[in-house]
């Protein structure tokens, strides 16, 4: 199933502090030299894409982190099958060098 083909709904509540802060992105990446260009469910199973390319010509050290905690994080090819596993740090960020002009592709698996 594809995520833009679900039945959207909506629900009017009141104005209520939530337990989510008022600004949250579901990645976050830098050095500012690396560009995302896709955030996407997985085409098979749960969890997150995320991909990214390199505006410089010289390798740069990527650290990338998640709005929450994650199990796995992999570095994947475009059909998205694991290439290898990254080191994670605080259950929700990793570091990894991205190549000059280079385009990586992550897979988190949700904690």
């Amino acid at each position: 199933m594809v995520l833009w083909q679900l039945a959207k709904s909506s629900v009017i509540t009141d104005l209520h502090e939530g337990v989510l802060p008022s600004e949250l992105s579901f990645v976050q990446l830098r050095p500012s030299s690396l560009v995302i260009s896709a955030v996407k469910a997985p085409e098979e199973g749960k969890g997150l894409i995320a991909r990214f390319y390199n505006t410089e010509d010289h390798t740069v050290q990527a650290d990338v982190s998640q709005c929450g905690p994650f199990r796995r994080a992999m570095i994947v090819n475009l059909n998205e099958e694991t290439l290898r596993e990254l080191r994670t740090e605080k259950g929700n960020k990793a570091s990894l060098p991205v190549r000059g002009k280079g385009i990586m592709t992550l897979r988190f698996e949700r904690a």
